[in-house]
Parts: structure tokens; C-alpha cells; sequence
């Protein structure tokens, strides 16, 4: 088995783990089990849990974003631009530890004791999510439905995002995940989306 396949074992061994339990299912010894691989050779391939979090968080945000309805104009643009935003927060009220790798991640790339590497692979999801966003934009641009231009709404989809999570983690039990939908869509309403 190549390296890559390897790796990609372990990921999805850890991707069950965490559906199943969450992330405090996924220790070492249990993705390791999973795998059907010794801790030794899990730790070759991600040295610390940490890294095994990383990962597996990057992975998750990625298979879970797509466009969703964005194209379909029968629907409400506010909507369909709040769907696809609410992908990049928790899914439901149960599954806030989501977020806790995601707040560890931006430390370790931006914090006092920042790591180069770990910052190079933040930026490179953010510049994916970035590419997926401005083409949400340019579908609602192309129907008139944009406020401003895409270059000046993309900024404030991520302090509107990026807000939203916060508040979520700091909230919890005082904000839902429904409740979070609800100022997206106000939002997205007053400052982003035209609406008829």
C-alpha cells in the first residue's frame, strides 16, 4: 500500500470513529484499531493527535461543502446562499466539538507559537473555500442579485461566518445552530443579497 493510500486508510478509519463518537472517539489507539495498523505506524503517518485532527477536520470540510442549490433561481437567493454558508458551521446543536480543532488550528497557524506548516495548510483551505465562495457570488452577481461587486461581499461573508462560529462556541446552550441560521439569513438579507 502506497503512502497516500495509507494515509487515506487512516483518515477514513478516523472519519468512522468521529461519526460514530465524535472527535474524543478518535484517540490514537482507536483510529489505530480501526486501521487495522499498530500506533507506531499511525504516528509515522500523523505524529501527534493533534495532527490526526487537523487532518481529519480538513478532510470533513472539505467532502462537506458543495454548491447545493445556488443555481436554482426558483429559489429564494437569500436562501440558497445560506445553505451553502451554513456548511462551513456545525451541522447541528450536537456536533459544537467540531469546532474545537477548527479554534486549535488557527492558533497553531497565527497564534504566539505559530507553525509555518500548519499556517501554509490553513491558507490553502482558505483559498479553496474562497474559490467555492466567489462562485456563489458570481451566480447571484449574474442574476443582479448582489449588493456590490464579489470582491467587496467575499470579505464579508467570512466576518459574517467567522462571527457566527464564534458566537456558537461562546454561546453554547444560549445559541442554537437554528439560531445562527437566522441571523445568517438576516444578514446575508440587509448586506450581502438584494431581494425583491
Amino acid at each position: 500500500m502506497s503512502q497516500t493510500d495509507r494515509r487515506s486508510a487512516i483518515l477514513d478509519a478516523t472519519e468512522r470513529l468521529v461519526h460514530q463518537h465524535g472527535l474524543s472517539g478518535a484517540s490514537v489507539r482507536a483510529v489505530a484499531a480501526e486501521a487495522g495498523i499498530g500506533a507506531s505506524t499511525l504516528r509515522h503517518y500523523f505524529p501527534s493527535q493533534r495532527d490526526l485532527y487537523e487532518a481529519i477536520v480538513v478532510r470533513m470540510q472539505g467532502e462537506a461543502t458543495s454548491d447545493m442549490r445556488i443555481r436554482d433561481t426558483a429559489v429564494d437567493p437569500v436562501t440558497r446562499l445560506a445553505e451553502c454558508l451554513m456548511q462551513l458551521l456545525p451541522p447541528d446543536d450536537d456536533s459544537m466539538a467540531l469546532m474545537v480543532p477548527y479554534i486549535d488550528t488557527l492558533s497553531r497557524a497565527f497564534g504566539a507559537d505559530a507553525e509555518p506548516t500548519i499556517r501554509t495548510a490553513y491558507l490553502e483551505l482558505v483559498e479553496q473555500s474562497e474559490h467555492q465562495q466567489r462562485g456563489w457570488l458570481e451566480q447571484l452577481e449574474s442574476e443582479g442579485r448582489l449588493r456590490a461587486s464579489v470582491d467587496e461581499a467575499l470579505p464579508l461573508l467570512h466576518t459574517i461566518v467567522d462571527g457566527l462560529a464564534v458566537q456558537l462556541l461562546t454561546m453554547q446552550g444560549s445559541m442554537t445552530v437554528a439560531d445562527a441560521r437566522r441571523q445568517l439569513e438576516a444578514l446575508l438579507r440587509g448586506a450581502v443579497v438584494v431581494t425583491v
